[in-house]
């Protein structure tokens, strides 16, 4: 039985993992939970204030799209659907920026 205790006593116990993730060239120590978010989401998405991670927020992109306004010559609409263009005509409407 002492052989056991020899064993058991010279034993070395495993080291919990760290797991960490790297944002803005310096490593952060992490729980597993927020490691996962932050590998799905993608490291450059992330930013520290005040000593915690938090995703960046997303900017919002502007799209332009074309006005449809009355004008001299302008479309016929098939069905008053300003996708579908049936003829060019005089008074009616056309698409401008």
């Amino acid at each position: 039985m002492t052989k056991f205790w020899e064993a058991l006593s010279s034993h070395k116990q495993k080291e919990k993992v760290k797991h960490t993730v790297t944002i803005d060239q310096v490593q952060y120590e992490v729980s597993l939970e927020k490691k996962l978010e932050v590998i799905r989401h993608g490291e450059e998405n992330y930013m520290i204030v005040n000593s915690e991670i938090i995703k960046k927020p997303r900017q919002a992109k502007l799209i332009k799209h074309s006005l449809l306004k009355r004008a001299d010559t302008g479309y016929k609409f098939f069905d008053n659907d300003p996708h579908w263009i049936e003829s060019p005509t005089e008074g009616k409407y056309t698409w401008q920026k």
